[in-house]
């Protein structure tokens, strides 16, 4: 877990670097706009909290950034709902919305295929308690599938920590005694515009 830390540390510090360089050695009449919004829907566990169980849900995103000639990068928002089997709270919520911004890259080839990974900041509330919430990150791995001039059939992993709370009435943020861990695998559809 560790490891997982330090080395998403490392990339989203290394990330504009990386950027600027790609930006910097790419032809330009290869660059281009780029927007893909995204549905999935997935499924996956948790731990956490003395407690695991099943999750599943739905969701929507968006990836706005530039497009090379292989190499993509850019921005990405996500917002959706989940359910969660038990009671990770101990107040009895099992619904919980999502949502969170982030980084992505990638890279595609022929024309087809993409590879991508991608880091979101992102917050877990519980629909019956909107004064409460979980902050944590996201990584994700992903690849996609040119299916039609710009549909993409895609297959996520996502590995998400929250590590703390927050409480709205009073007005604390404060780390987790017991990190939840999320483990998701989603399946969805893009569309990829190009401008």
């Amino acid at each position: 877990m560790n490891i997982l830390r330090e080395f998403t540390g490392k990339l989203t510090k290394l990330f504009p670097i990386i950027i600027m360089a790609v930006l910097y050695s790419s032809n330009t009449a290869f660059a281009r706009f780029m927007i893909e919004p995204q549905y999935r829907v997935y499924s996956g566990d948790y731990k956490g909290n003395g407690r695991s169980g099943d999750l599943h849900g739905e969701g929507n995103a968006i990836h706005i950034g530039y497009i090379g000639e292989f190499f993509m990068a850019g921005v990405s928002a996500e917002k959706g709902w989940m359910h969660i089997d038990g009671n990770i709270m101990g107040n009895g919520s099992e619904n919980f919305v999502y949502g969170g911004l982030g980084t992505y890259m990638g890279f595609h080839f022929m024309n087809r295929l993409k590879i991508y990974t991608g880091y979101v900041n992102t917050t877990l509330e519980p629909t019956n308690v909107s004064t409460y919430r979980f902050f944590g990150q996201q990584v994700n791995f992903g690849i996609g599938w040119r299916i039609f001039d710009f549909i993409i059939l895609n297959y996520e992993y996502m590995n998400n920590f929250y590590t703390q709370e927050e409480n709205d009435i009073t007005g604390k943020t404060d780390g987790l005694s017991s990190n939840i861990r999320s483990n998701k695998q989603a399946y969805g559809i893009s569309f990829i515009f190009v401008f």
